[in-house]
């Protein structure tokens, strides 16, 4: 029989220091050939679609939707939020608004809710109601939240943990051979499919695509090799993806064009990357308002697309080139 000290998880180092608990990454798992062929089955499930955006009654716009996915991932950033916790409330809002038509003005309101299911569901210590309430500088309420959750997880039939081209990125950094550092390519390919995230034209595609375009752009831009020097890695993780080396090389120049809009908005911006925030937390406030209100929402001229102020990731720290 175990002892009690025997079946105590006790993690040590680097994972000890985080503010909320970490699992250790298990090898056996990621390396596993199975695992990823159980992934690429599943993707297809909880595949989201733009169609609400192109209905004739619909009353949310494109460009709507890309300010309420940046706010959706300044709240993440700000509160440091596992990587997976924005693709899936972002996953979960789109699969939402295919099911049940909503006003602009209850968007804010449901990309609440489907942060909060996320949180829930993809790390250890959630946001909070109370903290989502303040990040709309109260234009929500916390009722109202509790009741979207609700309304969420109906609608999507319980359906609620997606598979995020994050998920790939760690499995396939573990089955393919890079000439880079493993650690340095998953945070720029995090990087450049948070910013993915927030473009409409990457709604329909595959997770698993998104993730090795990702890769494969955060080894061209950390190595500088030429895409003719990297055609066989590109065919090496398109025929792991069930793919074809065009289809990924496409996703690359989309997500770097992606990529130089966002640092193209930031750079013009005044406030740099992320708010700045002083001791009583203000700052922060207002910049969390610019999404809060009737007022954004209803005006149709703040409404173009590319309009946000930032980016809440560090964009320029992504080598493109």
């Amino acid at each position: 029989m175990l002892s009690g000290s025997e079946l105590l998880c006790n993690e040590s180092g680097a994972l000890a220091a985080l503010d909320s608990p970490h699992a250790a990454v298990d090898l056996a798992l990621l390396q596993d050939r199975r695992v990823l062929d159980k992934m690429l089955q599943l993707q297809h499930t909880t595949l989201p679609t733009d169609n609400y955006l192109t209905e004739p009654n619909t009353d949310i716009k494109p460009s709507m939707r890309k300010i309420v996915t940046k706010w959706m991932l300044e709240v993440c950033d700000e509160y440091q939020c596992e990587d997976q916790v924005f693709l899936v409330s972002v996953n979960l809002l789109d699969r939402f608004l295919n099911t049940t038509s909503v006003k602009r003005s209850q968007l804010q309101l449901s990309a609440c809710a489907c942060l909060l299911l996320a949180s829930k569901l993809r790390q250890c210590s959630y946001l909070s109601i109370d903290l989502l309430v303040f990040c709309t500088d109260n234009c929500v309420t916390g009722d109202e939240i509790r009741q979207w959750e609700i309304l969420v997880v109906a609608k999507l039939r319980w359906d609620l943990c997606p598979v995020t081209p994050i998920d790939f990125v760690d499995v396939l950094l573990q089955q393919i051979s890079i000439d880079a550092d493993t650690g340095s390519v998953r945070r720029h390919a995090a990087v450049l499919i948070a910013v993915a995230a927030t473009e409409r034209h990457f709604i329909s595609q595959r997770p698993s695509y998104i993730a090795g375009a990702a890769i494969m752009a955060a080894m061209q831009g950390l190595t500088h090799a030429s895409l003719s020097n990297m055609a066989p890695c590109i065919e090496n993780i398109s025929n792991m993806l069930d793919s074809s080396p065009d289809v990924i090389q496409t996703l690359l120049f989309a997500l770097e064009e992606s990529l130089k809009r966002a640092s193209g908005s930031n750079s013009s911006s005044n406030g740099g990357l992320s708010p700045d925030t002083d001791d009583t937390g203000s700052s922060k406030q207002q910049s969390y308002s610019k999404m809060g209100g009737g007022s954004m929402m209803e005006d149709e001229e703040q409404m173009q697309e590319g309009d946000g102020k930032e980016t809440p990731v560090d964009v320029f720290d992504v080598n493109i080139s």
